[in-house]
């Protein structure tokens, strides 16, 4: 393409039909024509060489994205309609899990107050622990197992009183049986609660002790049912044994079994940790720390049987004859079992 010049330089005859779509105060082509340039070398030059003034460039106005009131409104709405079911739907396993742990706890304060049903020891003995099995009593408060009553010493091996003396028992609190959590200071079920406690009462009819959940907060929940554990005198929970019962005898030249020579002014007491007791005329003597041991003495038939069956405490015991005031024989030692029946028979001669 060939180029001549005129009154306003090298502007090409191209360049002055774009003289007509040039805007008249910036010289920026109007927006129809930019495409409509001259390709030229020399018309690019010319044109790339002048200034653009981008104070004139047209941009498109900004918008600032958000929330207007009543948006915000309607997404909190929303949300709080999805709390609302999540805690719902959540209720019910949270109560599961309360429960679960109200259960829980009952049964370590059972294990606590009686020892762990069923358990053995390597050699197959039953192995009776616990509160009763130590101090040969119920307590009289969840807090007895947890803090050590004033009137129970420290758990040791304690000879028996009076003519019992080469008798050991061990007996005493060797707690705390519960284990609370630090921020703790007494046993709480699963709703953060402390336990209802009713103390053991003999009688007809018996009151056993009785642990149990408080129901108020489970009132509107399925689990507004009874939540407790009983301890009385019958059952694998009992804490005690039912009857100990047996002969006195003694051995001929044959090894054979038969009556003692006499068959009068005979007593079998039952040893063990306790209270003193006056059943049958029998007083037990106090030990020298202070801390008495129960000695029950024992119903004697004609055949020179006997039973005993009060004060039977669970736990490790020992069983003795005595004839006018005097030992006889070697104690039997013996583990009572809760609601047990045991047949012991001694050897006086």
């Amino acid at each position: 393409m060939s180029h001549s010049r005129s009154d306003d330089g090298m502007l090409p005859v191209f360049g002055r039909f774009l003289s007509y779509v040039r805007d008249s105060n910036t010289g920026a082509l109007l927006p129809f024509a930019r495409s409509l340039v001259c390709p030229c070398a020399m018309c690019v030059r010319r044109r790339t060489s002048q200034p653009v003034n981008r104070s004139t460039v047209e941009r498109p106005p900004l918008r600032r994205a958000g929330f207007t009131l009543v948006e915000m409104v309607v997404v909190l709405l929303i949300l709080a309609l999805l709390t609302v079911a999540a805690v719902q739907s959540l209720s019910p396993v949270a109560d599961q899990a309360r429960y679960e742990a109200t259960t829980r706890t009952l049964a370590q304060i059972q294990q606590a107050i009686v020892g762990e049903s069923g358990a053995q020891q390597p050699d197959g003995v039953p192995l009776i622990t616990g509160f009763v099995a130590d101090t040969g009593r119920l307590p009289i408060s969840l807090d007895e197992l947890v803090n050590k009553p004033t009137d129970v010493s420290d758990f040791g091996l304690t000879a028996a009183p009076g003519i019992y003396s080469t008798v050991l028992i061990p007996r005493g609190w060797r707690g705390p049986y519960l284990q609370l959590p630090s921020v703790e200071t007494q046993p709480a079920d699963g709703w953060g609660l402390p336990f209802d406690f009713t103390a053991f009462v003999s009688g007809s009819p018996e009151v056993p002790l009785t642990v149990a959940s408080q129901s108020a907060p489970r009132a509107d929940t399925d689990y507004a049912g009874d939540i407790s554990i009983s301890i009385g005198t019958t059952g694998p929970t009992a804490w005690r044994a039912t009857l100990i019962t047996g002969t006195l005898f003694r051995l001929n030249s044959t090894n054979q079994r038969i009556p003692p020579a006499t068959t009068t002014d005979w007593k079998v007491s039952l040893i063990g940790p306790g209270s003193v007791s006056t059943d049958d005329g029998v007083t037990a003597a106090i030990g020298s720390d202070g801390v008495s041991l129960q000695r029950v003495s024992a119903t004697f038939n004609a055949d020179v049987s006997y039973t005993i069956s009060t004060n039977l405490s669970i736990g490790p015991r020992a069983i003795r004859a005595e004839q006018s005031g005097v030992a006889k024989g070697q104690p039997i030692y013996i583990t009572l079992r809760p609601g047990a029946t045991h047949i012991v028979d001694l050897l006086v001669e």
